[in-house]
């Protein structure tokens, strides 16, 4: 078998499987040789993420000649037109107690109807990020607060406070505040301590971050942390990891800050 004339040599798998992540828009010329007069069955699929009822999603119709790849991860692609789905997401399979996740997520969604009707109610506004749901992950964030330690009383922050520094890799990143595994999340929703600081405090409040991301070894920015924790009555650290470092296939074994962040820290409060 070859693919755009690289020779595939054959898997454990019974039977070639050929798994292509992001394609060219142009195609793949697929060749294969057989030994036999045995016909050959293909089976073409597809796995996209995103759902289409979202403004802005990256999600894009399956072709026609393709059908959705049989793994948990298209369950969470809603297809804007029918197609024929494997035999064992049946309504009877779908009567008895779901035996996996993705039987589970595929049978509420055949109970729901959303197979037949995959797009959003036309009802529906399509206001993505209403005032009620931001109060709500707001309140949510307040409850998983876990506060270590609050000497002397300084937290919370007091409306006279003097000058603040505000330090650290993550204190201005919005990208990695949307954590892993998220798929249709814009940065550009997201507000970072530095801009919800400058937006309380205005001129009173300095940024440096020190370090350019949370994985940073070197020093080059230490000095301008040094010399804004300095001229500040109260300097705020925002670390710990960035989007990459966490999730599927990505978590790390080392409960330790990465990068050089805690050597920021101990020259900070030296």
């Amino acid at each position: 078998m070859a693919v755009d004339g690289q020779r595939i040599e054959p898997g454990s798998r019974p039977g070639p499987t050929l798994i292509f992540s992001a394609p060219p828009a142009s195609g793949l010329e697929l060749s294969v040789e057989m030994t036999g007069e045995s016909p050959l069955e293909v089976e073409v699929a597809s796995q996209r993420y995103g759902l289409p009822e979202l403004p802005g999603s990256p999600y894009e119709p399956r072709p026609p000649d393709m059908m959705a790849i049989r793994a948990w991860t298209t369950d969470s692609t809603f297809r804007p037109t029918r197609s024929t789905w494997p035999s064992w997401w049946t309504p009877a399979r779908c009567r008895s107690p779901p035996s996996t996740t993705r039987c589970a997520a595929s049978c509420a969604k055949l109970r729901l109807g959303l197979f037949e009707r995959p797009q959003r109610d036309a009802g529906r506004d399509g206001v993505v990020l209403p005032a009620p749901f931001l109060e709500a992950a707001r309140e949510a964030a307040r409850q998983s607060v876990v506060l270590l330690e609050n000497d002397g009383g300084l937290l919370p922050l007091a409306a006279d406070v003097g000058r603040v520094a505000v330090i650290g890799p993550l204190a201005d990143a919005p990208h990695e505040q949307l954590g892993t595994w998220t798929f249709d999340g814009h940065k550009e929703d997201a507000v970072t301590p530095r801009a919800a600081l400058e937006g309380w405090l205005g001129d009173r409040m300095t940024f440096a971050p020190g370090l350019a991301t949370s994985r940073t070894r070197t020093r080059e920015g230490f000095a301008g942390a040094r010399a804004a924790a300095a001229d500040a009555d109260v300097v705020l650290f925002f670390g710990g990891e960035e989007a990459i470092l966490s999730g599927e296939a990505h978590s790390r074994a080392d409960l330790r800050l990465p990068g050089a962040q805690e050597a920021l820290i101990a020259e900070l409060a030296a």
